[in-house]
């Protein structure tokens, strides 16, 4: 008995069992709630395919509406297309084109200014010849990029020597060429699926002009790629209305009274059973077995399709229990209350409370895909014991249910306070008060029930919007989650341990806002976390109130105190400011994320001014003796401040001004921690390096900034 009890213990202390076991209770609940609430035992005297034991016939005049509606259909299937030719698009593409021209014009003219100057200043007269000018000689990258960002948005520095290369005549020619030709065009109308057409007939008249290279006529392409639209627009009103005009010519199929709807020994159709349910002859012929059946098949594509898409989208999940564990409870969050509120009014709708919990919590791309799964199951549980998964009330429900949550994540931004979700809350409540709202038009409802369902909806999303503040901490401090909210918390210059920072380790603080700066601009710059980079900023160096005075920042008008060390108690001391931020930083309940932040900062890079000085006092020091543990960044955000972290203190130590200078200078260091494999764990591209660099030199190139020198004492002052 003892050893069994053991056993179960143990495997509850498995965190991956816990999380199996909580996922199957919580679908469990669905799936028998569910049941509980639609399934129904009803049968039915008739079926679809049965043979009828009786003649049924028409006790009163009455349209087979579900024969007459195939009929329809029929005849609005043959109605073709109807376009219309939108003319103000021309127009539009027209001035784009216009445009587009002028300013490569623009970027022509500047380049000769170039050209000019560039011989000017060398004393040299050189005849201007566009097309035989070296412009990547001439012209720097700066100016390039320059130029560039003065054209539409798909030219870059690499198409400049070739606006260059083009006359002011060519430009224009071409210009008029092609404004010529696609009014022309638009005039005749143009489908999207021509549009390729198009621009091939445009090609091949600019070759037949004679008077354009292939990159000229590239060019051209380009600009229509960019700026054709197509002008012939299916007109779904005046198709709409000509299939309803055709389906009204279609007349309803009656059954007379007393003629026969089914024969005896007949075998019943689809449109037969349709009539006979329609005039009360027949009920739901689902079994219990059939309905229990459906439920679970229903629930299982639901869950399937979550899981693939999970897998698609964000496979670490699959690996992550806590994450798993936390979306497991919000599915709780939303199941049991709507179970509560299922018994006092069906319009009450709570899913709008686990959804803005999750769009705080997880990615936005799986919270609005948590908010599509969790308004399917929540809507399933409002399913009645006839129409079942189908009944109005469940369409009611999702509809409701969908509108208010993507209202209220619409609503909710990313760098959030939680007065927020009130206004949050405030939009979902107004979203599903107006689906009510709606939904009674259709119903036929009184005054009354107008009124009841608005102030019900509006009443939903706010008393969401109240409950999420207070449970949203919970799930904080459970899950050790970094929402927006908890990363402005920690933001905050009050807050008790960036308090800590600020007056213990003072430049170590200022060290770390300019590596905030750095890491927040570059990742605005390749689409990570922003705000998460510049929070983990502030404490990435947290460990170092260990030992201030061991840090050359913080020894303000003191001794070196590695004067007196061994390189290896150095490198040592050093290396340990990073478990010791780790220790400090669980023990204050910061979020996981930026613990991790704290530990992969410097991966396992070489502390490399103690290693060389080891080897200059002659000793033969072991390179591993003198890494960091890592492990190495794992996310983008952990490498951005690893590269922040360093960029700042030798560009601050070089005393760098010039941008190139600094450009040239970290994309030496950033080099040096890509052959080192720095990066080598985490989903970073060469594309995001030359992003963050960029981003970089603008930092510190706006911290460069000149100030006026005063007159008089000033400068004493």
């Amino acid at each position: 008995m003892d050893k069994v009890f053991s056993q179960t213990v143990g495997r509850l202390k498995n965190r991956s069992f816990v999380v199996i076991i909580i996922y199957f209770i919580a679908l469990f609940l669905v799936c028998s709630f569910a049941l509980s609430a639609a399934v129904s035992s009803d049968t039915e005297e008739f079926a679809v395919g049965e043979i009828s034991t009786k003649t049924i016939t028409a006790p009163e005049d009455v349209v087979d509406e579900y024969s007459t509606a195939i009929r329809r259909e029929e005849a609005k299937q043959k109605v073709p297309p109807i376009y219309s030719i939108d003319d103000s698009l021309r127009e539009e593409a027209e001035r784009r084109i216009e445009s587009d021209f002028d300013s490569f014009e623009e970027i022509r003219a500047s380049a000769k200014e170039s050209f000019d100057k560039y011989y000017e200043e060398r004393g040299i007269t050189v005849t201007f010849q566009p097309k035989s000018v070296r412009w990547t000689s001439i012209l720097t990258n700066s100016e390039m990029r320059a130029f560039a960002s003065r054209g539409p948005e798909y030219i870059d520095s690499d198409d400049i020597p070739l606006i260059a290369s083009l006359t002011e005549t060519e430009i224009s020619d071409m210009k008029s060429l092609l404004i010529g030709f696609i009014s022309e065009k638009y005039r005749e109308g143009i489908l999207e699926e021509d549009i390729k057409d198009v621009i091939a007939e445009s090609k091949e008249l600019l070759s037949q002009a004679g008077a354009y290279d292939d990159d000229g006529i590239n060019l051209a392409v380009a600009v229509l790629e960019h700026d054709l639209r197509a002008n012939k627009i299916y007109d779904t009103e005046a198709t709409d209305t000509a299939k309803e005009a055709a389906a009204l010519t279609v007349e309803n199929i009656v059954y007379k009274k007393n003629q026969n709807i089914v024969r005896q020994g007949e075998s019943i159709t689809q449109a037969q059973y349709e009539l006979l349910k329609k005039l009360g002859f027949t009920k739901d012929d689902s079994s219990l077995v059939l309905k229990r059946i459906g439920s679970f098949m229903f629930f299982a594509l639901i869950y399937v399709i979550a899981f693939l898409y999970i897998n698609k989208n964000d496979p670490d999940i699959l690996k992550d229990y806590q994450v798993q564990f936390c979306l497991a409870l919000l599915v709780l969050l939303g199941v049991l209350p709507t179970l509560l509120t299922r018994s006092l009014d069906s319009r009450i709708v709570m899913a709008f409370l686990p959804v803005i919990i999750a769009s705080s919590i997880l990615k936005r791309r799986l919270a609005f895909a948590f908010a599509a799964f969790l308004s399917i199951v929540l809507s399933v549980l409002h399913a009645n014991n006839v129409e079942y998964l189908f009944s109005s009330e469940v369409l009611r429900y999702l509809i409701a249910s969908l509108a208010g949550s993507y209202s209220a994540m619409i609503t909710l931004r990313r760098r959030q306070h939680r007065s927020g979700f009130l206004w949050s809350g405030l939009a979902a409540g107004i979203a599903t008060s107006v689906v009510n709202v709606i939904y009674c038009m259709f119903a036929g409802a009184t005054g009354t029930q107008y009124t009841e369902g608005f102030f019900i909806g509006l009443g939903s999303g706010i008393l969401c919007g109240f409950l999420s503040i207070g449970i949203l901490p919970v799930f904080e401090v459970l899950f050790s989650l970094s929402t927006p909210s908890r990363l402005l918390e920690l933001a905050d210059p009050g807050s008790p341990l960036l308090r800590r920072i600020t007056y213990e380790i003072p430049g170590t603080y200022h060290h770390s806002i300019i590596v905030a700066n750095l890491a927040e601009a570059a990742c605005s710059s390749i689409g990570a976390d922003a705000l998460l980079a510049r929070v983990a900023a502030y404490y990435h160096d947290l460990g170092k109130l260990k030992n201030p005075q061991m840090f050359k920042e913080n020894q303000i008008h003191a001794a070196n105190m590695h004067d007196s060390l061994s390189p290896e108690e150095s490198a040592r001391i050093i290396m340990s400011h990073v478990s010791e931020g780790v220790k400090i930083a669980r023990s204050q309940k910061l979020p996981k994320n930026i613990t991790d932040i704290i530990e992969q900062h410097h991966g396992t890079s070489l502390v490399y001014y103690f290693y060389s000085r080891a080897k200059a006092e002659g000793l033969e020091p072991r390179e591993e003796d003198y890494r960091y543990p890592g492990p190495k960044p794992q996310s983008r955000e952990a490498a951005v401040i690893m590269m922040a972290d360093t960029a700042e203190a030798a560009v601050r130590a070089n005393a760098l001004k010039d941008g190139d200078e600094i450009y040239s200078f970290i994309d030496r260091l950033i080099q040096g921690k890509i052959d080192d494999g720095q990066f080598d764990e985490c989903d970073i591209s060469i594309k995001d390096f030359i992003l963050i660099k960029e981003a970089f030199v603008k930092v510190f190139e706006g911290a460069n900034h000149e100030r006026v020198q005063y007159p008089g004492n000033a400068r004493d002052e």
